[in-house]
Protein backbone atom coordinates (compact mmCIF):
# COMPACT_ATOMS: atom_id res chain seq x y z
CA UNK A 1 0.00 0.00 0.00
CA UNK A 2 2.86 2.40 0.73
CA UNK A 3 3.93 2.54 -2.94
CA UNK A 4 0.55 4.06 -3.78
CA UNK A 5 1.38 7.01 -1.57
CA UNK A 6 3.85 8.18 -4.21
CA UNK A 7 1.03 8.52 -6.74
CA UNK A 8 -0.93 10.72 -4.35
CA UNK A 9 2.11 12.77 -3.39
CA UNK A 10 2.56 13.45 -7.10
CA UNK A 11 -1.14 14.33 -7.49
CA UNK A 12 -1.06 16.61 -4.43
CA UNK A 13 2.00 18.42 -5.78
CA UNK A 14 0.37 18.98 -9.19
CA UNK A 15 -3.02 20.45 -8.29
CA UNK A 16 -4.43 22.76 -10.95
CA UNK A 17 -4.17 25.66 -11.13
CA UNK A 18 -0.83 25.63 -9.34
CA UNK A 19 -1.15 29.35 -8.56
CA UNK A 20 -4.14 28.93 -6.26
CA UNK A 21 -3.86 27.89 -2.63
CA UNK A 22 -7.56 27.11 -2.23
CA UNK A 23 -7.32 23.42 -3.14
CA UNK A 24 -4.25 22.72 -0.98
CA UNK A 25 -5.85 24.52 1.96
CA UNK A 26 -9.01 22.45 1.56
CA UNK A 27 -6.93 19.27 1.46
CA UNK A 28 -5.01 20.36 4.57
CA UNK A 29 -8.34 20.89 6.34
CA UNK A 30 -9.57 17.45 5.22
CA UNK A 31 -6.35 15.82 6.43
CA UNK A 32 -6.70 17.57 9.80
CA UNK A 33 -10.27 16.37 10.24
CA UNK A 34 -9.30 12.82 9.29
CA UNK A 35 -6.54 12.99 11.92
CA UNK A 36 -9.09 14.20 14.48
CA UNK A 37 -11.47 11.38 13.40
CA UNK A 38 -14.11 13.95 12.45
CA UNK A 39 -14.01 12.59 8.90
CA UNK A 40 -14.25 8.83 9.19
CA UNK A 41 -15.07 7.68 5.68
CA UNK A 42 -14.17 8.58 2.13
CA UNK A 43 -17.18 10.87 1.83
CA UNK A 44 -16.33 14.52 2.53
CA UNK A 45 -19.24 16.67 3.64
CA UNK A 46 -19.05 20.46 3.50
CA UNK A 47 -19.56 20.64 7.27
CA UNK A 48 -19.17 23.70 9.47
CA UNK A 49 -16.03 22.10 10.98
CA UNK A 50 -14.50 21.71 7.53
CA UNK A 51 -15.42 25.29 6.62
CA UNK A 52 -13.93 26.63 9.87
CA UNK A 53 -10.70 24.66 9.45
CA UNK A 54 -10.36 25.72 5.80
CA UNK A 55 -11.10 29.36 6.66
CA UNK A 56 -8.54 29.23 9.48
CA UNK A 57 -5.86 28.15 7.03
CA UNK A 58 -7.01 30.79 4.55
CA UNK A 59 -6.69 33.54 7.14
CA UNK A 60 -3.24 32.26 8.09
CA UNK A 61 -1.78 32.34 4.56
CA UNK A 62 -3.72 35.00 2.65
CA UNK A 63 -3.57 38.78 3.11
CA UNK A 64 -5.90 40.29 5.70
CA UNK A 65 -9.29 41.01 4.16
CA UNK A 66 -9.05 38.30 1.49
CA UNK A 67 -12.35 36.49 1.08
CA UNK A 68 -13.00 32.85 0.35
CA UNK A 69 -15.86 30.38 0.24
CA UNK A 70 -15.55 26.64 0.84
CA UNK A 71 -17.62 26.04 -2.30
CA UNK A 72 -14.84 27.40 -4.51
CA UNK A 73 -12.18 24.76 -3.82
CA UNK A 74 -14.81 22.09 -3.21
CA UNK A 75 -16.16 22.56 -6.76
CA UNK A 76 -12.75 23.09 -8.32
CA UNK A 77 -11.36 19.92 -6.72
CA UNK A 78 -13.61 17.98 -9.08
CA UNK A 79 -10.89 18.57 -11.70
CA UNK A 80 -8.58 16.31 -9.66
CA UNK A 81 -8.69 12.57 -10.40
CA UNK A 82 -9.18 11.48 -6.78
CA UNK A 83 -12.10 13.85 -5.92
CA UNK A 84 -15.64 13.31 -7.21
CA UNK A 85 -18.55 15.57 -6.36
CA UNK A 86 -21.69 13.77 -5.21
CA UNK A 87 -24.92 15.19 -6.62
CA UNK A 88 -28.04 15.50 -4.48
CA UNK A 89 -30.90 13.17 -5.27
CA UNK A 90 -32.87 14.48 -8.23
CA UNK A 91 -30.01 16.53 -9.69
CA UNK A 92 -29.33 14.96 -13.05
CA UNK A 93 -26.12 16.60 -14.22
CA UNK A 94 -23.21 18.38 -12.59
CA UNK A 95 -22.74 22.11 -12.89
CA UNK A 96 -19.47 23.86 -13.61
CA UNK A 97 -17.88 27.12 -12.64
CA UNK A 98 -20.08 29.85 -11.23
CA UNK A 99 -23.21 27.68 -11.07
CA UNK A 100 -21.41 25.15 -8.90
CA UNK A 101 -20.20 27.82 -6.49
CA UNK A 102 -23.45 29.80 -6.31
CA UNK A 103 -25.66 26.72 -5.98
CA UNK A 104 -23.25 24.37 -4.23
CA UNK A 105 -25.41 23.38 -1.25
CA UNK A 106 -28.45 23.03 -3.47
CA UNK A 107 -26.69 20.75 -5.97
CA UNK A 108 -24.16 18.67 -4.04
CA UNK A 109 -24.06 16.51 -0.93
CA UNK A 110 -20.28 16.59 -0.80
CA UNK A 111 -17.48 14.68 -2.46
CA UNK A 112 -16.00 11.23 -2.50
CA UNK A 113 -12.28 10.67 -2.43
CA UNK A 114 -10.80 7.39 -3.55
CA UNK A 115 -11.10 4.74 -0.86
CA UNK A 116 -7.43 3.93 -1.32
CA UNK A 117 -6.48 7.56 -0.62
CA UNK A 118 -8.71 7.64 2.44
CA UNK A 119 -7.04 4.51 3.83
CA UNK A 120 -3.62 6.09 3.32
CA UNK A 121 -4.81 9.24 5.12
CA UNK A 122 -5.76 7.15 8.15
CA UNK A 123 -2.10 6.26 8.65
CA UNK A 124 -0.34 9.10 10.46
CA UNK A 125 3.07 8.81 8.76
CA UNK A 126 1.49 8.73 5.29
CA UNK A 127 -0.95 11.52 6.12
CA UNK A 128 2.05 13.58 7.28
CA UNK A 129 3.80 12.98 3.94
CA UNK A 130 0.74 14.28 2.08
CA UNK A 131 0.45 17.25 4.42
CA UNK A 132 4.15 18.07 4.09
CA UNK A 133 3.86 17.87 0.30
CA UNK A 134 1.00 20.39 0.27
CA UNK A 135 2.82 22.79 2.55
CA UNK A 136 6.17 22.56 0.75
CA UNK A 137 4.55 22.94 -2.67
CA UNK A 138 1.99 25.68 -2.10
CA UNK A 139 2.81 27.64 1.06
CA UNK A 140 5.38 30.41 1.04
CA UNK A 141 8.43 29.54 3.17
CA UNK A 142 7.97 32.73 5.23
CA UNK A 143 4.49 31.57 6.19
CA UNK A 144 5.74 28.02 6.82
CA UNK A 145 8.26 29.39 9.35
CA UNK A 146 5.34 30.91 11.31
CA UNK A 147 3.77 27.46 11.58
CA UNK A 148 0.99 25.92 9.59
Amino acid sequence: MCRKIDCYIQAFSALTPATSRQKPLLLLAVLDLIAEKKINREFIEPSSELAETYTGYWQHVEPVGSKTDLAIPFCNMDQEPFWNLALRHGVTSPFDGEDCIKRFKELYLGARIYNELFKLCLMEPLRKKLRDTLIATYIDPAIQSNGI
